[in-house]
């Protein structure tokens, strides 16, 4: 066997210790800054169904937290961008349309004001005529906040909300927000897929939920559910997720569903400029 002489060794070892302190030396990869930097605006609020009354039941109970942009308290600096417009895509889906317009301090303001209004012209009579058999506290939570962003082209921001008006049972909904922040808008399924695509995905997602609920027939799933494209959708890492909730699509006993096609089996579908932003991403 054929040794090594010292000088070969101290060659070898010499390569090695600086192949080591090459790698030492490389910066470890660092994570993106957000493209948009978000703060928290809330509100808390028990409001008693009667006022001067011992008791403080029944009431309506408001808890409601919203992530909007920093700058949504004060002007942005000059050269900051104006994201009022998200602002407003947010306080719209969050609350609804009839604030859009309002900063979201104000909106949260109206919106609480609202809701109690409603709440005691609606429960009083009934609560006079039922008495304390009625089921008059109600309540109302909304969790709007930054899902994830895809590069610094597109924000999905998630809105879920819990409440109980009354009936047989409360409800809980979830909503995405995907929006291109280069063109300011929110984006729909004909803005990410080609035209035509509604069989091919509509087949794509009966494939996922006979997946997802092992069975083996189409019919078996149709007893339960039959999904079709959603407008309540999301762009993910590695796939879109299109989320149902209860009444969307199956009893409310079925509970919320979310189906995530990857991009492999999508990208026939994309739209080319939707396909290369995901194509940047994901090889990143």
């Amino acid at each position: 066997m054929k040794k090594f002489s010292r000088s070969g060794f101290r060659f070898f070892s010499a390569v090695a210790i600086a192949l080591s302190l090459a790698a030492c030396a490389a910066p470890a990869p660092q994570k993106l800054p957000d493209p948009i930097a978000f703060t928290n605006v809330s509100l808390r609020k028990t409001e008693p169904l009667f006022e001067n009354r011992e008791r403080r039941k029944p009431a309506l109970s408001l808890d409601i937290s919203m992530e909007v942009s920093e700058h949504a308290f004060a002007p942005a600096p000059a050269q900051a961008p104006d994201f009022s417009w998200l602002d407003s895509l947010i306080v719209s889906r969050a609350l609804g349309k009839d604030f859009s317009e309002m900063p979201p301090v104000a909106a949260l303001g109206k919106f609480a004001a609202a809701e109690v209004a409603s709440y005691k012209n609606e429960w009083r009579p009934l609560f006079a005529e039922l008495g304390e058999t009625a089921s008059a506290d109600n309540f109302i939570t909304i969790r709007a906040r930054k899902n994830s962003f895809l590069g610094n082209d597109v924000l999905v921001y998630e809105i879920s909300r819990s409440e109980y008006l009354g009936g047989a049972h409360g409800i809980s909904t979830k909503f995405f927000l995907t929006v291109d922040l280069t063109e300011r808008k929110q984006l729909t399924l004909k803005d990410v897929f080609k035209p035509d695509y509604a069989f091919a995905l509509t087949e794509l997602l009966v494939e996922k939920a006979m997946e997802k609920e092992a069975v083996q027939t189409r019919e078996e799933l149709f007893v339960a559910y039959r999904p079709v494209p959603t407008e309540n959708f999301a762009l993910a890492s590695d796939g879109i997720i299109f989320h149902y909730n209860p009444y969307d699509i199956a009893a409310y006993s079925q509970g919320p569903i979310s189906l995530k096609i990857s991009y492999e089996k999508l990208r026939p579908l994309l739209r080319e400029n939707v396909a290369g932003k995901i194509a940047a991403q994901t090889a990143r």
